[in-house]
């Protein structure tokens, strides 16, 4: 399948300058490696709709609220309370069903559940889609402020704008191939489509809009 297929073509995998073993979600969570993946149906792989929104914050990181082998209900209630306050998930209360919020909301409980496991690196598919203005923005704020701490943050987006918005750098792909990663800062819409279109020169004339983009801004600030 398409899974087997992608972990042929993936032949070494670097944190830290040094190769990670990655060969089952437990690994890519261990701490070692911290790897978080938000994917793209939050509703079927991302969450379990008919639990509490609770129980899907805590679960990958259940066995950190567990004493001699039995999982503590108070910690795991402080747990969670923690992540739904410092990412503003609008829910009565963790006892609540996760299928019962709104997409937005949703989306910030699948990505609360892998903040609370102090992820290092974090895969996330088309975070925004579905969800309305005010909490794309909120997102995008939690992204910036990951990146500030150091985290590795992967946006794979269909929305262009987006991605250039959030952006530092932009890998295009074109066919399941890597074209070429550009710096996000000053990269237009145009530039991108071209790369992933193979236009002759794309990456030339990426490089002198830049470069032209550049040499305005400092015209402009020593006018």
């Amino acid at each position: 399948g398409a899974h087997a297929e992608l972990v042929v073509q993936v032949r070494q995998v670097l944190l830290d300058g040094q190769p990670a073993q990655i060969n089952s979600p437990s690994a890519a969570m261990r701490a070692g490696i911290g790897l978080a993946l938000v994917p793209e149906d939050r509703k079927t792989q991302g969450l379990i709709l008919p639990m509490k929104v609770r129980e899907n914050i805590t679960l990958p990181t259940l066995g950190q609220a567990a004493r001699a082998g039995f999982v503590s209900g108070s910690e795991e209630r402080r747990r969670a309370a923690e992540m739904i306050g410092k990412l503003a998930i609008k829910t009565a209360s963790g006892e609540v069903s996760v299928g019962t919020l709104s997409g937005g909301n949703q989306q910030k409980t699948a990505i609360a559940k892998w903040l609370l496991g102090q992820a290092r690196v974090y895969l996330l598919y088309d975070l925004t889609r579905g969800i309305d203005v005010g909490t794309k923005q909120e997102i995008h704020r939690l992204l910036r402020e990951l990146a500030a701490q150091g985290k590795a943050v992967m946006v794979i987006s269909s929305d262009l704008p987006e991605a250039l918005r959030v952006s530092d750098r932009i890998a295009v792909m074109r066919e399941g191939k890597l074209v070429d990663i550009i710096p996000g800062s000053g990269a237009t819409e145009e530039q991108v489509m071209a790369l992933a279109a193979g236009v002759t020169g794309a990456r030339r004339i990426a490089q002198a809009e830049q470069a032209a983009g550049a040499v305005a801004s400092m015209e402009e600030t020593t006018a």
